[in-house]
């Protein structure tokens, strides 16, 4: 069911928060504090202005129109992050620096 999901290394809290990097996101689970691996889909990730406070600095290499959504690949310091957004409004241009965040929906704590 998660598709082309993403699996990172994060970090699980005794409240229930896992940590990725500078990212934080409150699983709606109960999570074992620790090493966990966190499933992201693409459409989790949030793109925003650069320099957010408690968001993950990125820069975009790749950029693809599809009419209904942009295919977004950005060079973070987890690795290259790809990105599906409907914000068919915005204009991305390759090499702009931005901030992503975490969404609430098409995350999943799927192991330590």
């Amino acid at each position: 069911f998660m598709g082309e999901a993403m699996l990172f290394d994060a970090v699980g809290e005794a409240d229930g928060r896992v940590r990725l990097g500078p990212l934080s996101w409150q699983s709606p689970e109960a999570v074992a504090a620790g090493p966990v691996k966190l499933a992201v889909r693409p459409e989790a990730w949030l793109v925003e202005r650069e320099g957010q406070a408690g968001a993950l600095p990125a820069q975009l290499s790749k950029c693809a129109y599809l009419g209904s959504s942009f295919e977004l690949s950005f060079d973070t310091e987890l690795g290259t992050i790809f990105v599906v957004s409907p914000d068919v409004q915005r204009r991305y241009a390759v090499g702009e620096r931005c901030s992503l965040r975490l969404g609430w929906h098409g995350l999943s704590v799927v192991g330590p």
